[in-house]
C-alpha cells in the first residue's frame, strides 16, 4: 500500500502543473501536521507542501530544462523545516549509492539544499543527501566556496525505488541561525548530481555569467511564527588513554589516564552563538596523512578537524590567511562568539594554549636562532628558555567583524593577538569585497603587525597588503592579483604559504585567465585552456621569481578528467639564478562506482636547497590514489606518494628518495557504526653512503571503532602503533628491522544534551 501511494503521489506531483514554474520567488507553505521521517511520502501533510519541479542543467551545459525529472517538496511548522526530494532516472540501474560516513557521500549521486537564512547573499547552509539519506553538511561562503567540516543536527531517510530514489528530511530551526524577525525571506538553491552522466541540475536556473552563487538563489517568502528563542547545548566528554613508550631499550607500559571535559553552546540570539570549552579533548581521531617533506622550504598545510574551531570558520576567512587555528596547538580552555546580527557578521575567539610552554616549541625557537643540537651552546640556550618559559601558557585572541554594504559588498575589521610572557604578536587591519557588477569583483585587505620575540629587547612592525580583481562570464574568466609582505610582517595565528621568502619581504603581481568550451552531446564535455603568470620582487626591487604556467583541462562524459601542465620558472636563490622546466599530468577517473583512480605526476627541474651552494637537479614526484568499493559498505583506499631527486654538486651525490604508501580500509556497518584500519609507512633513503645517518623509516598502524549517532554524541575506541626503522634490530613483527617505539590505547565518550 505504501509503495502504491508513493507511486501515485510521485507521478501526480510531476504531472500537475507547478504553481511556481519559472519563478524564483515562492511562498513556503506552513504545515498543520507533523511528518514522520521514514523515506515514504505517505504523511497527509505533504499534500499541502510547496512544490518545485522546474530544474535546469548546469553541467556540462547550463540553462536547459533537465532531462531527468526532480521534484522538491517543502513545508514548515513552528519547530522544523521539512523537505522531500524525488529524483527520477531514465535508467535507475545507474544510481550510485554507498553506505558512507557522514560528509563522505560525494562520489555517490546526491542532492544538496542551500539555505541563506539571512537573505544577504553572503553565506548559505548546505544540507546534502545520497540516495540512502546519508548526510553531508556545511557552510558555503560566497567567493570562498564549500566547507563541509561544520556539522549540524537534522534528520533524514532515503531509499531507492523502481523509478529512482527519495530523500525525506526535517531540519530543526534550533540548528540554524537566522534574524530575529516575525516574517522572513530566505534564499534557496538546490543541486542534484548524477555521477554516471557527469551531470548537474539546479533550481533555480544558474548562469556562469556571474561571480555570485548564493546571489542567484531563489526566495522562500513569508516564513513566520517559527520558534526562535535562546537555546542551550551541553556536551560533557570523557577521554581515557594509555601510552606505552620505548625507554632504555624496553617498551614501558604507561599509566592509564582519564580526562573529563565540558563544552557549552548558548544561543545568545537566534543569530549569535556563544561556545565555551573547558579542558577539551582536542586529539584528532584520525591523524593527518604524512606528506613529502624533504628538500622543502615552504611550510606544510593541514586542515582543521577539531570540532570547537569548526563552527563559524567562514566568518574568520580573509584574503590573507591571518587566522589558521591549527596554530593553536594544545588549548586548555577557549571561548568563542560567532554568528550574525543584522548587517554584521561577528567572530570572536579566545584560547589559552599550553603549546608555547612545551619543550617542542622551545626547541623550535632555539633552532630559529640558528642553534642546533650538535652545537655546544645549544643546551645552554634551550635550558635557559625552559627555565624562563617552560609550562607557561599563551593567550590567543582573534576578532573579525564584517558589515554588509551596498549590493553584495562588505567591509571588515580583523585583529589577532598572541601574548606569551614577554613576547607578543599583534595583527590588525581592514578587508573589503566590492561587487562592482555581478561580473566584476574587487577584493582587498591591508594588515599591520607588531611582534616581540622571546628574549628580545625590541619589537618589529611591518604591513602586508592583498588586492584581487576578478571578472567572470559564461566562458571567459580573468583575475589580476597583487601580494605585498614587508620583511618584518608576522602573523603567528595565521598561515603564509610563501614563508620561504616572506622574512625578506616580497611583492608579487600576477594574472590568471581561462576560457571554457562546453558541449552537451559529445564525449568531450568541457575543454578549458588556462594561462597563469606571476612575477615576484624583493623589497630592494630585484626579481626573485618568475612563473609562466599554461595548462589545459579536459572533462569527458565517461567520468574522466585530464589536465596537462607546463611550468616555466626562473628563481633567484642564495645568490644564483635557476631556470626550471617542469611537466605535470593529472588524471581522475570514476567511471565505475566500485573503482576510483587519481594520478598526479610531476617531473622536471628542481633546486636542491640544503647544500652550501644550491644547485639544479631533477625530480620525479608521484601522488596517486586508488579507491575500491567491492561492496556498498566497504571502502579500501590505497595512496602512494613518491619523491625522487637526482643530482650532485662539488663531488657530492645528493640523490634521495622518499615514499609514503598508505592503506585505509573502512567497514561502514551503517551511517553511525564503523570500523577503520590505517597502515602507513614513511621511508627516506639517500644515495651517498656519507648520508646513511639520515636514512629512516617509520610504520604507523591504527584501528578505530566508532559510534556516532549524531554530531556531538560519540563513542570512539582506538589503538595506535608506531614503529621506527632500526637496522640493528631483527625482531619486528612485520618487518624485521622495525621496532615498536610507541603504542597507545584510547577511549572517548561524549553526549550532547540540547535544552
Amino acid at each position: 500500500m505504501r509503495a502504491w501511494f508513493l507511486f501515485i503521489f510521485s507521478v501526480a506531483a510531476l504531472i500537475v502543473s507547478d504553481l511556481y514554474a519559472g519563478s524564483k520567488n515562492i511562498v513556503l507553505n506552513s504545515l498543520s501536521e507533523n511528518i514522520f521521517i521514514d523515506g515514504y511520502l505517505n504523511d497527509e501533510a505533504w499534500k499541502s507542501a510547496t512544490r518545485i519541479t522546474d530544474f535546469y542543467t548546469l553541467q556540462p551545459v547550463e540553462g536547459q530544462p533537465a532531462d531527468e525529472k526532480t521534484a522538491l517538496f517543502l513545508g514548515y511548522d513552528r519547530d522544523y523545516l521539512y523537505l522531500a526530494l524525488i529524483c527520477f532516472y531514465d535508467d535507475p540501474s545507474n544510481i550510485r549509492a554507498t553506505v558512507a560516513k557522514r560528509d563522505e557521500i560525494f562520489e555517490d549521486d546526491f542532492v544538496i539544499l542551500y539555505l541563506d537564512t539571512f537573505d544577504d547573499g553572503k553565506y548559505a547552509y548546505q544540507f546534502a543527501f545520497n540516495p540512502y539519506g546519508i548526510q553531508a553538511d556545511g557552510i558555503f561562503t560566497e567567493h570562498v566556496g564549500e566547507d563541509f567540516k561544520p556539522d549540524f543536527i537534522f534528520e533524514s531517510k532515503g531509499r531507492i525505488f523502481q523509478k529512482g530514489y527519495i530523500v525525506e528530511s526535517r531540519i530543526p530551526f534550533s540548528s540554524l541561525n537566522f534574524p530575529d524577525k516575525n516574517v522572513m525571506n530566505w534564499r534557496l538553491g538546490v543541486m542534484r548530481r548524477t555521477q554516471f552522466l557527469n551531470h548537474d541540475v539546479v533550481w533555480p536556473a544558474f548562469t556562469r555569467n556571474s561571480t555570485e552563487w548564493v546571489g542567484q538563489f531563489g526566495k522562500l517568502q513569508e516564513i513566520h511564527s517559527i520558534k526562535t528563542g535562546k537555546r542551550l547545548e551541553i556536551l560533557p566528554e570523557f577521554s581515557s588513554f594509555r601510552r606505552d613508550v620505548l625507554t632504555a631499550n624496553e617498551l614501558k607500559d604507561g599509566p592509564i589516564k582519564g580526562e573529563p571535559g565540558l563544552n557549552v553552546k548558548f544561543g545568545v540570539t537566534s543569530g549569535l552563538n556563544l561556545d565555551v570549552t573547558f579542558n577539551p579533548d582536542f586529539s584528532q581521531i584520525e591523524s593527518d596523512e604524512n606528506k613529502i617533506d624533504v628538500n622543502r622550504i615552504k611550510p606544510l598545510y593541514f586542515k582543521e578537524k577539531r570540532p570547537f574551531f569548526l563552527e563559524g570558520t567562514e566568518i574568520f576567512e580573509t584574503p590573507i590567511q591571518a587566522v589558521y587555528t591549527r596554530q593553536i596547538v594544545n588549548p586548555l580552555a577557549g571561548i568563542k562568539l560567532s554568528g550574525r546580527s543584522g548587517d554584521y557578521s561577528i567572530g570572536l575567539l579566545s584560547t589559552l594554549d599550553e603549546y608555547q610552554g612545551s619543550r617542542d616549541y622551545l626547541i623550535e625557537k632555539t633552532n630559529q636562532n640558528g642553534l642546533y643540537y650538535w652545537m655546544p651552546e645549544y643546551s645552554t640556550y634551550l635550558n635557559g628558555l625552559d627555565k624562563k618559559y617552560g609550562d607557561k601558557k599563551s593567550l590567543n585572541n582573534i576578532l573579525h567583524v564584517k558589515r554588509n554594504i551596498l549590493e553584495n559588498s562588505s567591509v571588515g575589521f580583523l585583529a589577532t593577538d598572541r601574548e606569551f610572557e614577554d613576547s607578543f604578536n599583534r595583527v590588525y587591519g581592514l578587508d573589503g569585497r566590492f561587487a562592482i557588477t555581478s561580473n566584476y569583483v574587487f577584493t582587498v585587505q591591508g594588515l599591520y603587525s607588531q611582534t616581540k620575540d622571546l628574549n628580545s629587547t625590541k619589537s618589529i612592525q611591518d604591513p602586508a597588503f592583498y588586492g584581487n580583481f576578478f571578472h567572470t562570464s559564461d566562458n571567459w574568466n580573468i583575475q589580476l592579483f597583487y601580494n605585498d609582505y614587508a620583511p618584518d610582517f608576522r602573523v603567528e595565528n595565521g598561515f603564509i604559504e610563501r614563508a620561504d621568502i616572506s622574512s625578506q619581504g616580497f611583492r608579487e603581481a600576477g594574472i590568471q585567465t581561462w576560457y571554457n568550451f562546453q558541449w552537451k552531446d559529445r564525449s568531450l564535455q568541457n575543454f578549458t585552456p588556462y594561462f597563469y603568470t606571476t612575477r615576484i620582487y624583493d623589497y630592494n626591487g630585484a626579481v626573485i621569481e618568475n612563473n609562466l604556467v599554461p595548462y589545459i583541462n579536459l572533462k569527458f562524459d565517461f567520468k574522466t578528467d585530464l589536465t596537462l601542465t607546463y611550468y616555466y620558472s626562473k628563481e633567484f636563490y642564495n645568490g644564483s639564478n635557476f631556470n626550471k622546466n617542469d611537466y605535470v599530468i593529472d588524471i581522475q577517473n570514476s567511471y565505475f562506482q566500485w573503482l576510483q583512480l587519481d594520478l598526479h605526476h610531476f617531473t622536471g627541474d628542481e633546486i636542491y636547497y640544503y647544500s652550501a651552494l644550491p644547485f639544479l637537479g631533477y625530480i620525479n614526484y608521484n601522488s596517486s590514489s586508488l579507491v575500491l568499493k567491492p561492496l556498498d559498505f566497504i571502502n579500501m583506499e590505497f595512496s602512494y606518494r613518491y619523491y625522487r631527486f637526482t643530482g650532485g654538486n662539488g663531488g657530492v651525490n645528493y640523490g634521495l628518495t622518499q615514499d609514503i604508501p598508505r592503506l585505509k580500509v573502512t567497514y561502514q556497518l551503517n551511517q553511525n557504526i564503523a570500523f577503520r584500519i590505517i597502515g602507513e609507512q614513511v621511508r627516506e633513503k639517500y644515495d651517498d653512503p656519507a648520508f646513511d645517518y639520515l636514512n629512516s623509516g617509520q610504520l604507523d598502524f591504527n584501528f578505530l571503532a566508532s559510534y556516532t549517532p549524531s554530531p556531538g554524541t560519540v563513542v570512539f575506541l582506538g589503538y595506535n602503533d608506531l614503529q621506527q626503522r632500526n637496522d640493528n634490530y631483527t625482531g619486528g613483527w612485520l618487518f624485521n628491522n622495525y621496532r615498536r617505539s610507541q603504542r597507545g590505547f584510547f577511549l572517548k565518550l561524549s553526549y550532547l544534551f540540547r535544552l
